[in-house]
């Protein structure tokens, strides 16, 4: 999949913080902010990993960076009511 799918995360630079996002209903509105991109960039690959989503990158909300797979065999993640 080249683009993001629903209920992957993107870390984002958000002025002066990074933040955590996740694609969904709500994407515009960041889950966590972080003070660093590596600080960003770990809580987003553990949260992904535990609900098997995958992470991105992106600067404008537009184009997006591919940066870790966690979904499984058959690109499914899981619910977050399983998680």
């Amino acid at each position: 999949m080249t683009v993001p799918q629903s209920g992957d995360h993107f870390v984002r630079l958000m002025k002066n913080s990074v933040a955590i996002f996740s694609i969904g209903r709500d994407r515009q509105h960041p889950q966590e902010s972080c003070p660093t991109y590596e600080e960003a960039l770990r809580r987003a690959m553990l949260s992904a990993e535990k609900t098997q989503v995958d992470v991105w990158y992106t600067a404008d909300g537009v184009k997006f960076e591919f940066l870790a797979h966690y979904r499984d065999a058959n690109g499914r993640a899981i619910d977050a009511q399983q998680s």
